[in-house]
């Protein structure tokens, strides 16, 4: 079970997997060290929350996930409740150069955004 005060609401868990994967994306920004650390929890979170996932196809609830994770990376950069800890000129831009890429082309997996990530 994920629990998020700030964030809980009651609507597709889709969103609550790509929010928590966000903020693990971009901590590879703020501790570059861990970076490979953060990515291996990217990969432990999505595995063990949809390998729960009964309710629905996974691949669907993936999907939405991947999709929605572009979207939450610009808009922890540019939109009305930045993260504190992306304030570089470079790690801004990385964020936008990836979620617009990603955007552009809707992707369907987890492993796509993580890739995409990785690569930048």
């Amino acid at each position: 079970m994920l629990l998020d005060a700030e964030c809980a609401w009651y609507g597709d868990p889709a969103f609550d997997l790509a929010f928590c994967l966000n903020h693990l994306l971009l901590k590879c920004l703020w501790t570059p060290p861990a970076a490979d650390a953060l990515l291996a929890c990217f990969d432990a979170l999505s595995e063990a929350y949809l390998a729960c996932v009964d309710w629905e196809p996974r691949a669907e609830l993936e999907g939405r996930a991947a999709s929605l994770l572009p979207g939450l990376l610009v808009a922890r950069v540019d939109g009305k409740s930045p993260v504190e800890y992306v304030t570089a000129r470079e790690d801004k831009a990385r964020v936008r150069a990836v979620a617009s890429a990603l955007l552009r082309r809707a992707p369907s997996t987890l492993l796509e955004v993580r890739s995409a990530w990785r690569a930048s």
